[in-house]
């Protein structure tokens, strides 16, 4: 049994920020994508807030019910799956949890960016630097 979240999800925050509309959630439910009635309740513990998500996120990056269906069914229930966190490696055919990194000193920022700019002369590398500027700029407002 799933302890509960300190922090608990309201309906209407599910609703407004992540577009998912109390029709389609029960219709989740009744296809069976869901492992509780969205319906029945007002505040969603975080693994059923993880759920929700993942479901709406993975039904609108799959055009095609027949793939959504064969990714969900290579995944154990509940769906209560932080996309940030996994992917589905389409070579070996499953989901993986994405590695996550513990130790970055090796990648100091001068580091990288020194490998970046070796093969520029001084001109070139104010070009480069310049373009990445614009380019983290324009992520940033994302």
């Amino acid at each position: 049994m799933l302890q509960s979240s300190l922090f608990k999800t309201s309906k209407k925050e599910v609703l407004e920020n992540y577009k998912v509309s109390e029709t389609e959630a029960s219709k989740w439910y009744k296809l069976n994508y869901l492992s509780y009635d969205f319906e029945s309740l007002d505040e969603f513990e975080e693994s059923q807030f993880l759920e929700i998500i993942f479901i709406n996120k993975l039904i609108n990056s799959c055009k095609n019910d027949t793939f959504f269906n064969y990714l969900l069914s290579k995944l154990q229930k509940p769906y209560s799956y932080n996309y940030h966190k996994i992917y589905f490696d389409v070579f070996e055919d499953e989901w993986k949890e994405l590695p996550i990194v513990t130790e970055i000193s090796d990648y100091s920022f001068d580091k990288i960016l020194n490998e970046l700019l070796d093969n520029y002369n001084e001109e070139e590398k104010v070009v480069v630097i310049s373009d990445y500027i614009i380019e983290l700029s324009l992520r940033l407002k994302e």
